[in-house]
């Protein structure tokens, strides 16, 4: 699946000048932004050089990076601001974990998972296996995944049982279909219909210059709260609630006021030419796009980001963008929405710690953070 779909889905770091704090007062919110280094203790920290593969601990106390070069799981104290442990991975035998992971979340009882589009390995901090499925090869009564649909690499483990939430596409258009719910325990998955998350759809580009395809989408991003597992996309602002216990599914417009809400022009759905779909993807990224919904349960609001491209990387300078902070209150009522100037790049890898928006930011390869406070 890998070797046929490059899946582009906007993952930069924001920049930010300079080091300490610096403040900024819009209406109602005020931010001021400073920056700290992680310490890795003479180690190489490949962290500094990317997170995507990584999950938080709930407290947000840890960080979990995997090191897909040297299999190691990379333990990271963000209190201590410092590496705590490595521990290594087997990718053969009975623990292995393969070699080609896709994505690392932190399951139940503090377990870690590693998976792809085709199998879930699940192990504890001792790197021994407790739980392996392969989706081609399931047991389930029923039908599992199709060879014609793709479990995306995005998983929301549920607190009972080993029961995950995931988003289903096809695999020949890269078309969202619904997501599903999968209970591996008692073999059963059930799909969870949401209409309007197709809006998606309408944005997706294969790029197909000869032998090779590719698909350029507008992710579909979940983020558990409590007992409800929060839906939302990068192409629209609306939100979506499941609730876990009564399977039910509510959606919330949410409108900033200050941007338009998301894409809103028509693109081609096939292009071949590389001059074409530079141009394509150059006016799509023009308009408003969402980053993922985050939770700070100390104030009960929502943040996100959300960012339009105005310039295009050229002669070795990189692209930038404008960029919007919306927050929410619990029940995604927008509080304020305002423009940051002092980011020009967007992100999709930053959470709330200790009532500040912590942001990854590579330091020269080394791990840092750049830290928003908002009042």
């Amino acid at each position: 699946m890998r070797g046929r779909f490059l899946v582009f889905i906007g993952f930069l770091a924001i920049a930010c000048g300079g080091s300490g704090e610096d403040k900024e007062d819009f209406g109602q919110v005020s931010l001021s932004l400073d920056t700290v280094k992680v310490d890795a203790k003479g180690e190489i920290l490949m962290a500094g050089a990317s997170i995507f593969l990584s999950d938080l601990s709930p407290d947000k106390d840890y960080l979990y990076n995997f090191d897909t070069k040297n299999s190691l799981l990379e333990i990271i104290n963000l209190d201590a601001l410092a590496l705590e442990e490595k521990i290594k991975i087997s990718t053969e035998g009975p623990n292995g974990v393969g070699t080609m992971v896709n994505r690392v979340s932190l399951a139940k009882d503090g377990a870690v998972a590693f998976y792809n589009s085709l199998r879930l390995d699940i192990l504890n901090l001792e790197g021994e296996k407790i739980f392996g499925f392969g989706y081609r090869n399931h047991g389930f009564e029923e039908d599992f995944i199709s060879p014609n649909q793709y479990l995306s690499n995005q998983l929301v483990f549920l607190d009972q049982g080993n029961e995950v939430v995931g988003v289903l596409y096809s695999s020949k258009t890269m078309d969202f279909q619904s997501l599903v719910r999968i209970d591996f325990d008692k073999k059963k998955i059930e799909k969870i219909d949401i209409p309007e998350l197709s809006i998606v759809n309408d944005f997706v580009i294969n790029f197909n210059p000869g032998n090779r395809s590719m698909y350029f989408i507008q992710p579909i991003y979940m983020v558990k709260v409590d007992r409800k597992i929060l839906i939302s996309n990068a192409a629209r602002g609306m939100v979506q609630s499941y609730d876990i216990d009564d399977r039910t599914v509510l959606s919330k417009k949410v409108d900033s006021k200050i941007f338009t809400d998301g894409i809103q022009g028509e693109y081609k759905k096939h292009i071949e030419s590389q001059e074409e779909i530079n141009d394509e993807t150059w006016r799509m990224d023009q308009e408003i796009q969402f980053s993922p919904l985050i939770w700070d349960p100390q104030s009960k609001r929502f943040y996100r980001f959300s960012h339009q491209k105005i310039l295009r990387a050229e002669n070795g300078n990189p692209s930038k963008f404008k960029v919007y902070l919306t927050v929410m209150d619990q029940e995604l009522n927008v509080v304020d929405a305002v423009e940051v100037p002092s980011f020009s790049k967007k992100t999709n890898d930053h959470f709330v710690k200790d009532g500040k928006i912590w942001i990854y930011e590579n330091m020269e390869d080394e791990l840092g953070f750049l830290r928003l406070s908002i009042n």
